[in-house]
Order: C-alpha cells, then sequence, then structure tokens
C-alpha cells in the first residue's frame, strides 16, 4: 500500500527559507512512503534523513526566534519538541515492526502535523519576521 501527503500552496508563509524547508520536509516524507515495500534499509534511510533534516529546520527556525527575539518562542519549540518525540516513537514502533509501522495512520500523522504547525506556528513565526521587511530571509 502506498501513501503520500500532499504539499499544497496554502502551506506557503512567504519566507523563502522557511516554504524551501517546508517543501523539502514533504518530500522527504514521500520518500518513505515511496521506499514502503521494497529494500527496509531504504526506509530506515528514508526515515533517518526525515529525522534528521527535521531537527537541522527546527534548530535554523530556533536559531532565527532567539535572534529576533520572537515573543512566542516557547510555545513554538514545544511544539518542535513534541513532533521530535512522536517521531522518535514512530521510530522505534517501526524498529519493533518493519515496515507495517508505515501505514495510513503514520501518513494521515505526518500530513495533520506538518498542515497544523505550519498553518499555526510557522505562519505567526513568518507574520512576525515580515515586520522587519524580508521575503527571503534566510534561516
Amino acid at each position: 500500500m502506498s501513501h503520500r501527503i500532499e504539499w499544497s500552496d496554502d502551506l506557503l508563509v512567504k519566507i523563502d527559507a522557511i516554504d524551501r524547508d517546508h517543501k523539502h520536509l514533504f518530500a522527504l516524507a514521500n520518500k518513505i512512503f515511496a521506499n514502503t515495500g521494497k529494500d527496509m534499509a531504504l526506509v530506515s534511510s528514508a526515515i533517518d534523513i526525515l529525522f534528521s533534516y527535521t531537527k537541522e529546520h527546527f534548530s535554523r527556525e530556533e536559531t532565527a526566534m532567539r535572534d529576533f527575539n520572537y515573543p512566542a518562542i516557547q510555545d513554538h519549540i514545544f511544539d518542535h519538541k513534541e513532533l521530535v518525540a512522536q517521531l522518535n516513537d514512530f521510530n522505534d514502533q517501526f524498529i519493533k515492526s518493519g515496515p507495517k509501522a508505515i501505514d495510513e495512520s503514520f501518513a494521515t500523522f505526518l500530513e495533520h502535523w506538518l498542515r497544523d504547525h505550519i498553518l499555526k506556528f510557522d505562519q505567526s513565526f513568518a507574520d512576525f519576521l515580515r515586520q522587519f521587511g524580508s521575503h527571503s530571509f534566510v534561516l
């Protein structure tokens, strides 16, 4: 069974670096689904790459939030930590169960979390950054 999470332009926060990262996160998530049913090593590698990139993205965002004294930083970081914990739980499940852990509920979780986080937390941060007049802010 093949799953996929879909990017849509309603997720654009209109800060180039953040939008590029978000699109890349969707692409990396879809590599997991594309490799499901193939070699376990490919799936495991795709998961590792998604997790690593997610942590890099979060680190860049959090650094920017500190640099710009973003007032909602604590709530945003808390949401990042929650996702990392959930991804770690998924990885544990994948290690125990193998590819069957990559199912519709995982796809739904990823898509909902990404959409909800982007539309709530990242959009607010992007709105805050725009006060400084840059749409091409570098993370």
